[in-house]
């Protein structure tokens, strides 16, 4: 559980023609607030769309982050220089109704951080109660133009700040610009340069080793397995993937093969070491979904598919492929 100790809050609304910049900090000690802000934290902290980032070198930002981090100046001044730039560039790109969470916040580990949580305002309909001039009472509904999203739900975009070694975490805010996609935090607000996320970087490994297979005429669910194999032995020890080490476990009779896993990471501007989070990919090897004609689809526990006294995979000399499963005590329809 993370620990809050101080947040600030801006809002931008411009159906309403609103800008409120904050002169002081959230109330610490009203659990609702801190309990809504650690929602969306801790939400963020798990989520495996998040990429990583570092400040370019360029980045005015770090400055005046370290600056913060060491006490030189307060949320209020830094909170509302970040967001001005926020809001200065979603404000010219039709971004209607928004909110700007600063907060700074530590993990159970004790590692300090700064959050910047970009909330998406909502239209929501409630009730309104008027009055006529004797008095009487009527119930009515009403637009409400300006709905937080609820702990539940994502937020438009966040970025955590790392206040001892300045790495970022990030889910970043995508607008359209001049027919181009503008990442806000990436290219407007901090200054980054950003790293595959967890769900990304698997994305790409199960992308690239299923082509390698397929161009070499080699079973690419047999690679993708001992692939997914890897990555889970992997995610005992470490969030960082060698693709080299990857590439060989994953074919590991064909150098050549190997050297075309590595060339697809080359091709796709992948680092060599890609972050792969381990609770994340240890998730991905607990199943393995296999997809055969006619949309059938199968979905195995991956003790039944390492295991060859219940599932074989077997190519047939037509070129088909059998699939056998033994062991099943009950099956139902569903």
């Amino acid at each position: 559980m993370i620990q809050i100790s101080e947040a600030i809050l801006h809002v931008f609304d411009a159906i309403g023609v609103q800008e409120v910049l904050s002169a002081h900090p959230l109330n610490p000690h009203n659990v609702v607030m801190t309990e809504y802000i650690s929602h969306h934290i801790e939400r963020g902290l798990a989520d495996p769309a998040a990429s990583h980032a570092q400040f370019a070198e360029n980045s005015p930002v770090p400055r005046r982050v370290r600056e913060f981090a060491q006490g030189g100046e307060n949320l209020v001044d830094f909170s509302q220089w970040l967001a001005g730039l926020l809001q200065s560039y979603t404000r010219t790109n039709e971004v209607m109704r928004q909110s700007i969470i600063l907060a700074r916040f530590v993990t159970e580990l004790g590692v300090p951080y700064l959050a910047i949580l970009a909330l998406a305002d909502k239209l929501a309909y409630t009730h309104a109660v008027e009055s006529d001039e004797a008095g009487n009472l009527t119930a009515s509904i009403a637009l409400h133009h300006s709905i937080m999203p609820q702990p539940t739900q994502r937020v438009k975009g966040y970025a955590f700040v790392n206040l001892e070694d300045f790495g970022v975490r990030l889910c970043d805010i995508k607008l359209k610009h001049d027919k181009e996609t503008v990442r806000i935090f990436e290219e407007i607000v901090l200054g980054l340069i950003v790293e595959p996320s967890s769900r990304e970087s698997y994305r790409h490994i199960r992308q690239m080793t299923l082509a390698v297979a397929d161009d070499y005429s080699q079973d690419g669910v047999e690679a993708l397995a001992r692939a997914k194999h890897f990555l889970a032995e992997n995610a005992c020890e470490s969030d960082i993937v060698e693709t080299r080490a990857l590439a060989e476990k994953a074919f590991p009779d064909s150098i050549q093969m190997q050297n075309a896993f590595m060339g697809e990471v080359s091709y796709a501007n992948l680092p060599e070491n890609l972050v792969l989070e381990r609770e994340f990919a240890a998730k991905q090897a607990t199943t393995y979904k296999l997809v055969a004609d006619g949309d059938v689809s199968l979905t195995l526990p991956a003790e039944w598919y390492e295991d060859p006294e219940r599932v074989e995979i077997r190519m047939e000399q037509d070129g088909t492929t059998t699939i056998t499963i033994r062991g099943i005590e009950h099956l139902t329809s569903k």
